[in-house]
Order: structure tokens, then C-alpha cells, then sequence
């Protein structure tokens, strides 16, 4: 019974044998197709594709809605930021496709890698010398021990201090230099999946939105891109004032704003920003991106007694009220840039109590104007204030450091790869009878091998018992 119980049960065995094996098959070549750099061209040829069709589609919808909605250049530049996002469902799988190839090309490399520089002692045997790019092999007179100090010393002094190992009663010498070009395209790998990481960390868990603070003014939350809620900040900030800087014939050369951070109600931090000179405050920063009127301008006002000592100054508005101490309250009405050719003008109403409110017209031009009330206080209308307000781009990015990371790696695995190369010179020292030795000379090089073969000959020669053009 148990024989045949047996029997029945080896051909299921055979078929789970063969099942994994034909699996571990098909899972190999999916590892080696998705490592493939045909794999990588062909995702980053689809990838342009796609950028290019969601760029031209993203400008026509933003002039289409420019045209129909907005009338001014920045309405239009709005829509085509703030256009639509439809094509995201084809960028996120195409990016993790991108994403999974890089891993499984360097999950493929590294190993061998690792190989190459931990055992580079590895012993010159046929097969492996049919993959070297340089082979020399000759025999001479003298011993091993003399030979062996002759190419220690030559290699030392012109290519690299050699390690020297014996096994097998011979004597093997190693020197190398460029070790570290074998991994560039691993940093180059590891720096695109960094800067992958950072952009989806900073999409995800960061913010870039655009606000708009009059000068004098705060604000604590901002709406983010894509958010229907407003965004709280963990403090204020408040703008200070905005500063123009022009030229001796009247043009605008920049711009600044004053601003400062302030958490539970004290001022932590306070810099003047200027473009491309950020605020930065717990990894928010404030970028200035542009400026403008916030209002009608703000007059300035002197409130002065008969007598001629100042009481008071005025900073209003139209719409401002502010109270003079032991006199009154002014409210600023109205604003003319030109008041029936008497120039810049403005209209207030003052309020003295006990006394019915009065309506009359200050005259920038005219600084006695006000004289004409018989009153023991007067008025000069002597300035016009802008109110400017900054225009702030305020940007969180938990991931900018890791994409900086992430590039630099990039670039160092490039130059790396495309700049420097692994050369490695190998000398095999065998004993014979007669005191004679067998010399087999190896070299390798992964660029610029017409540079090395002339090196690797003037290293041999320099050691004495071969000429170039010997037999190899």
C-alpha cells in the first residue's frame, strides 16, 4: 500500500519541482527585463510624451480661459498654473514604473559590484583571462622573490601600491585606482530615486500658495494650492513696510519687504526679504514674488497750534479715523489727485466735542488753507503715503533637502561614470625549474583603454624581462 501511496505522490512532486522552477525562470526575466535599460528608454520616452502632450494641452486651456474669463496677462499666467490636472493618473504610474526599474537595475549592479572591489584578488584562471582587457604572459630568468619586489616597487612608484597574496606556490599583485567609477551609475541611480522621494514628500506633506499682506498688516493663514480650506500657520506675520529703490531718473530698480514672525505675541524673527532672498521661519519660507497698491494713498497731516508747536501726526486713509488728543477726532473722506486745479486734495471731518462736526478741504499746495476756521488748532495737508502690500509666495518643503541630496548624487555619479575610470593591473609570479619564472600580467580598464594599454606597457617594461610587441 505504501509503494503505491508513493508512486501516486512522485509525479505531483515532479510538477511542484518544475512549477517553481519555471516560476524563479519568469521571475528572473521580469527582474532582468525591468533592470534593462531598453525598459528605462522606452519609460523615458513615454514620460516625454506625455510632459510635452500635458504642456501643450495646459497652455491652450489657459488661453482659452484667459480669453474668455480674464482680461490681463497675470489672470492668464494664473490659469495656466491653476489649469487642470487630469493627466496626473498617467504620470504617477509611469514615475513608480520608473522608480521600480532604477531599484531592480541596482539591486541587479551592486551586487557584482561589492564582488568586484572585496575580492580583487581573484585568481587569473583561463576563463577569467578571456575577460581582461589586457593579457601579457612570458617567462624569464631569476626567482620569485626578486620579481616580486621589481613590480612591487614599479607599480608603487608609478600606477598604485599593489597588495601582495600567495597561493597555489605562486605570488599575485593587485594595484587599482578609480575604484569608485565602478559606482557611478549605482549614485547616479540612488540620486534619481532621492529626488523622486523628495518630490513626492514635498507634494504630499508640503504647501505653496500665494499672500497678499498690506503694509501694517498680519496674517496667520494662507489658501493652499488645491486645498479648499485655508491653511493655519503656527505664528503671524507681519509686513512692515515695502520699500522701492529707484534710479536717479526716476526708474524702479527693486524691491524689499520688512517682515517679521511673531509667536505668542513676541517678534522672533525680522528680515527684509528681497527676491530670490527668502524669510525662512520652521521650514515656511516667504519669497517675495511682487508688489502693489493696496488702496487709495495715505495722507499725512500735521496737526499744529496757533502758536506754531506740532500736536500731532496724521497718517489717514479715506475712511480713517484717528483721535488728536485734547482736540478731537479727524476722519480723512475723500481723496483728489487734482481738487479743481488746486492740486492733490483731501476732504476730512472734524469732531470737537461739544461742538457740531465740521466738513472742509486740506490743500497740499496751499499749507494755510485750513486758516480760514479762526481756530486755535490748523491742519497742513503736507504728504501722500503709498499703501503698498507685498505680494508673498510662501512655499513648505519638507523634501528640498532630500532632492538636493539626491542631485548631488546624480551629478557626482555622472562625472563618475562618464569621467573617470576603473583601471586594475594584475601580475601572476610562478616558480619553474632552473630558477625561472613564469610571468602572466592582466589589465582592465572600463574607458580609455588606448591610454592604459600605453600605461600598462610602461609598466611592464619598466620592470625589466618584457618589450612591447612580445608576444602575449
Amino acid at each position: 500500500m505504501g509503494f503505491v501511496i508513493r508512486i501516486l505522490s512522485e509525479p505531483r512532486a515532479v510538477t511542484t519541482t518544475a512549477l517553481r522552477c519555471q516560476t524563479k525562470a519568469f521571475g528572473l526575466s521580469v527582474l532582468n527585463f525591468m533592470a534593462s535599460s531598453r525598459f528605462a528608454i522606452l519609460l523615458m520616452i513615454v514620460l516625454a510624451v506625455a510632459i510635452l502632450g500635458a504642456t501643450i494641452g495646459h497652455v491652450l486651456q489657459a488661453e482659452k480661459s484667459a480669453q474668455v474669463h480674464f482680461n490681463g496677462a497675470s489672470q492668464a499666467l494664473e490659469a495656466l498654473r491653476t489649469a487642470g490636472t487630469g493627466n496626473l493618473w498617467l504620470f504617477i504610474p509611469l514615475l513608480s514604473l520608473l522608480t521600480l526599474s532604477l531599484v531592480c537595475c541596482t539591486a541587479r549592479r551592486l551586487p557584482k559590484m561589492l564582488r568586484v572591489v572585496r575580492h580583487p584578488m581573484s585568481r587569473l584562471d583561463e576563463p577569467r583571462e578571456g575577460t581582461l582587457t589586457f593579457s601579457r604572459r612570458w617567462k624569464t630568468c631569476g626567482t620569485a622573490a626578486q620579481w616580486t619586489e621589481a613590480f612591487r616597487s614599479t607599480l608603487e612608484a608609478t600606477f598604485a601600491t599593489p597588495k601582495v597574496k600567495e597561493e597555489h606556490g605562486s605570488v599575485l599583485l593587485c594595484a587599482e585606482r578609480g575604484l569608485l567609477s565602478r559606482f557611478g551609475p549605482d549614485m547616479a541611480h540612488v540620486g534619481i530615486l532621492l529626488v523622486l522621494v523628495g518630490t513626492a514628500t514635498g507634494s504630499v506633506f508640503g504647501f505653496k500658495s500665494q499672500l497678499t499682506i498690506p503694509e501694517g498688516k498680519e496674517a496667520s493663514t494662507l489658501p493652499a494650492r488645491g486645498e479648499e480650506r485655508p491653511v493655519a500657520l503656527p505664528f503671524l506675520v507681519r509686513n512692515n513696510g515695502v520699500r522701492l529703490e529707484t534710479s536717479a531718473d526716476g526708474h524702479l530698480k527693486g524691491y524689499s519687504t520688512d517682515l517679521s514672525v511673531i509667536e505668542n505675541g513676541l517678534e522672533v524673527k525680522r528680515k527684509t526679504i528681497k527676491v530670490n532672498d527668502p524669510l525662512v521661519y520652521k521650514g515656511i519660507g516667504f519669497h517675495q514674488s511682487r508688489y502693489g497698491k493696496a488702496g487709495p494713498p495715505q495722507a499725512q497731516i500735521v496737526v499744529k497750534k496757533k502758536m506754531g508747536r506740532i500736536v500731532e501726526l496724521l497718517t489717514l486713509a479715506p475712511g480713517d479715523r484717528q483721535v488728536v488728543p485734547g482736540y478731537g477726532t479727524v476722519t480723512a473722506v475723500d481723496h483728489r489727485p487734482d481738487l479743481n486745479g488746486s492740486g492733490p486734495a483731501l476732504e476730512v471731518v472734524l469732531e470737537k466735542p461739544g461742538k457740531p462736526a465740521e466738513r472742509f478741504w486740506l490743500l497740499q499746495k496751499s499749507p494755510t488753507s485750513d486758516w480760514q476756521r479762526r481756530d486755535d488748532h490748523y491742519l497742513i495737508y503736507t504728504d501722500n503715503k503709498e499703501n503698498l502690500y507685498a505680494g508673498l509666495q510662501v512655499v513648505r518643503d519638507p523634501g528640498a533637502n532630500v532632492v538636493w541630496i539626491g542631485c548631488a548624487l546624480l551629478m557626482t555619479g555622472i562625472l563618475l561614470a562618464f569621467f573617470t575610470s576603473h583601471r586594475r593591473i594584475q601580475v601572476r609570479i610562478s616558480s619553474l625549474p632552473d630558477e625561472r619564472v613564469e610571468v602572466h600580467a592582466t589589465g582592465l580598464a572600463t574607458r580609455n583603454t588606448a591610454a592604459f594599454e600605453r600605461k600598462f606597457d610602461s609598466v611592464l617594461s619598466g620592470c625589466g624581462g618584457w618589450e612591447s610587441g612580445a608576444g602575449r
